[in-house]
């Protein structure tokens, strides 16, 4: 009976204490990964997305560019050493589940009232032949003092998990750096490939506007046309020559954005075009599996940060529970160094366990358990819209890629029609059966078109590599 009474004593405050923990708070469901829509992604190829960037570029030119950049680039730098920092963290939160030991060596000293305990101990203390009892008594001690708290509740355990997942949260955020760096090395690549076209476009159509310019100052000196003619053809000579400055200065932004992140002065970048035209784009393979959706590095992030949250939660609901905790101590001490060598009589040595458990004033513990819970809800909340988010980058990207195709394929028969027709005006015109203005119309649609098309070539590609990030980016 009386072991049963000293049980109910212990119990009874424990008990009390996990009654008292609060309730987790209800996370919002999420749906799985949508599936593609069927008619979204039947298109030809036998691409995947499973493929390193290395094989899914095609342009030896831009591969380099993106090797170098992902070598070079300062950001991914800084994230290495946060992946570090995270590294520390876990074996920081491993380190506090396992027990600490500590060497000891201290000395003290004190005079006690004769009428206290202490005093009474003293005068009473058997001191070694020729010793006299000291009126400043001394203590030296020599030994290890160990600690542990007893994991009971997972807590220490669920707050190194948590840490793990932030680190692998950390590696995704890497990926994600480099995801985007590929990017947007690949939008200033092809802008300035494209700029490129359009500075050759240009030039050839001055050049051809220019010998147009002559054949009508020629024209006019033998009577057959009037000084309206070459004042528009200067003028639109002129207006062309304007745009190529503005090309210039667009491919000279573009090549300095790109020097920037490739960390190299600018001025030494030199970039062909020809890779863009002579290179035909590939496209993605039919029949899409959403299950591609879960190599997106934002998705796996999210996914890490809701279980690190999902176990902060577990880790915050452990704080209400008892501590139990272990401590124990060994060693020589004694209140004269000499006497430090007698043994067993300067040996010391002690062991406890605390059984300790919040009761009053658990407004802190409270308040972190309302966060952790928080945290939670919002982490399954950004979880879901990232999905969502990635599922319509897909499934935009997917119609993008068919109707690029199909308007360049529109785009290239408009630009041999105007270019032929470019040669037809200027024989007509030649013979008299067309004015100037059906020549200069003819040049001028023509010029727009193909650089209509230059830009759609240009969009072409940049669908085809912003697939492949969207896709996951083949990270992992």
């Amino acid at each position: 009976m009386k072991k049963m009474t000293k049980s109910w004593i212990l119990a009874l405050p424990v008990s009390m204490l996990l009654a008292c923990v609060p309730a987790q708070q209800a996370i919002p469901s999420y749906d799985t990964l949508p599936a593609f829509p069927a008619e979204a992604s039947q298109v030809s190829g036998n691409t995947s997305s499973a493929q390193k960037w290395q094989d899914w570029v095609v342009d030896e030119q831009l591969k380099a560019l993106v090797q170098e950049a992902f070598d070079k680039n300062l950001e991914i730098k800084y994230l290495d050493q946060a992946i570090r920092m995270s590294d520390a963290e876990i074996l920081a939160r491993k380190g506090e589940y396992l027990p600490f030991v500590s060497l000891v060596a201290a000395s003290d000293g004190a005079r006690v009232g004769s009428y206290t305990r202490w005093g009474a101990v003293e005068h009473q203390l058997e001191i070694l032949p020729g010793e006299e009892n000291p009126e400043f008594l001394r203590n030296h001690q020599v030994g290890a003092l160990a600690s542990w708290e007893v994991d009971v509740w997972q807590k220490l355990r669920n707050e190194k998990r948590a840490a793990v997942q932030e680190w692998l949260a950390t590696q995704e955020a890497k990926h994600m750096a480099q995801s985007a760096m590929l990017a947007e090395v690949t939008h200033l690549y092809y802008e300035i490939c494209a700029l490129d076209l359009q500075q050759q476009t240009m030039q050839a159509t001055i050049a051809i506007q220019t010998d147009a310019m002559e054949i009508v100052k020629l024209l006019k000196a033998n009577g057959r046309e009037d000084q309206l003619a070459v004042l528009r053809y200067a003028a639109e000579v002129q207006k062309n020559k304007s745009i190529l400055f503005h090309l210039n200065q667009q491919m000279a932004q573009a090549l300095n954005m790109l020097s920037v992140i490739l960390a190299q002065p600018s001025g030494q970048l030199q970039i062909t075009s020809s890779g863009m035209v002579s290179l035909s784009v590939p496209s993605v393979a039919a029949g899409l599996s959403s299950d591609l959706l879960g190599a997106r590095p934002d998705i796996r992030k999210a996914e890490r940060e809701l279980q690190a949250a999902r176990l902060d939660v577990k880790a915050a609901r452990a704080a209400f529970y008892p501590q139990v905790s272990l401590r124990a101590g060994a060693g020589l001490e004694a209140f004269k160094t000499a006497y430090l060598q007698l043994s067993p009589e300067a040996m010391a040595y002690n062991l406890a366990d605390d059984l300790i458990g919040p009761l009053v004033n658990r407004r802190g513990l409270k308040a972190h358990m309302r966060k952790a819970n928080a945290r939670q809800i919002q982490a399954a909340l950004e979880y879901q819209q990232t999905i969502l988010k990635g599922y319509g980058e897909v499934v935009t990207l997917l119609t993008k890629q068919d109707n690029m195709a199909q308007a360049m394929a529109r785009q290239g028969e408009q630009v041999a029609l105007l270019e032929e027709g470019v040669g037809v005006s200027k024989q007509l015109f030649q013979s008299a059966r067309a004015d100037y203005v059906e020549v200069l119309m003819t040049q001028r649609e023509a010029l727009e078109a193909k650089m209509e098309w230059i830009e759609t070539k240009k969009e072409q590609w940049l669908t085809w590599m912003d697939l492949y990030v969207a896709l996951g980016g083949g990270w992992f």
